[in-house]
């Protein structure tokens, strides 16, 4: 995917880092899920925000929801 956000995503409470990519169609949305954290995660999860790491390609049609 190119820099950015692609096209139809629906990303909710996220902070997105510099340099991510972000394919078609994507849903992000921490609202539900247990947290998940570590030095190892590109896309973690914490006190309901969800964070995609510097430089984390994020595939077309990949979901992330309860």
């Amino acid at each position: 995917p190119d820099l950015g956000v692609g096209k139809n995503c629906v990303v909710k409470n996220a902070i997105l880092d510099k340099s991510v990519r972000i394919g078609n169609n994507v849903v992000l949305d921490p609202t539900g899920l247990p947290d998940k954290f570590g030095p190892d995660l590109d896309i973690a999860i914490r006190d309901g925000v969800l964070v995609v790491c510097k430089d984390t390609i994020v595939p077309d049609g990949f979901v992330l929801k309860a």
